[in-house]
């Protein structure tokens, strides 16, 4: 089971997680928000800086499920689950984006500035075989400094303050392409 934890749903989500382990369901993901509009920001507890909050959460759930919980902290060393997971998306159309955040084009509210996302795709899986995709050399020039943490922590920049790249997502000041700082 994987579910979205916002303000509004944290009172009620101890409780959908006990029904879906009762129901059979061992592994719980609990995610965070990106929001898509600044009236998101506030119902968006990533943006909060505390996991207190999920002190009750935790409680009521331990020992009853697998449990992981997404962490509140901006830092400076980042990893991506789906780099360390050897995992991508794939969309209704076949096309095969890195994660979600690159499924679609978009925008992604933030706590200091929003960012346009841009949507990529490597490869698509009706046209090529999706292990063809995964070894293809563009891609794998996109995985190797994700994976090894080679991008810019752009919260951590004394240079953040009217920094373009920090508009989109089509590059960082780094050189790569597209970009996962922000």
């Amino acid at each position: 089971m994987e579910t979205l934890l916002t303000w509004g749903n944290l009172p009620r989500i101890a409780e959908s997680v006990l029904r879906a382990r009762k129901a059979g369901e061992g592994e719980v993901v609990v995610t965070t928000m990106l929001p898509t509009e600044e009236d998101q920001v506030s119902d968006t507890l990533a943006l909060s800086g505390s996991d207190e909050m999920l002190r009750d959460f935790l409680k009521a759930t331990e020992h009853r499920v697998n449990f992981r919980k997404p962490r509140f902290q901006l830092q400076t060393e980042r990893r991506c689950d789906f780099m360390e997971n050897r995992a991508a998306v794939i969309r209704f159309d076949g096309e095969v984006a890195p994660c979600y955040r690159f499924l679609h084009e978009g925008y992604e509210a933030g706590p200091v500035i929003g960012q346009e996302i841009k949507a990529v795709s490597f490869g698509n899986i009706m046209e090529r075989a999706i292990q063809e995709i995964w070894s293809g050399r563009r891609y794998q020039e996109f995985r190797f400094p994700v994976s090894n943490w080679l991008f810019p922590s752009c919260p951590d920049c004394p240079f953040r303050i009217g920094c373009s790249f920090l508009n989109d997502t089509i590059a960082d000041c780094w050189g790569n392409e597209p970009s996962c700082a922000n």
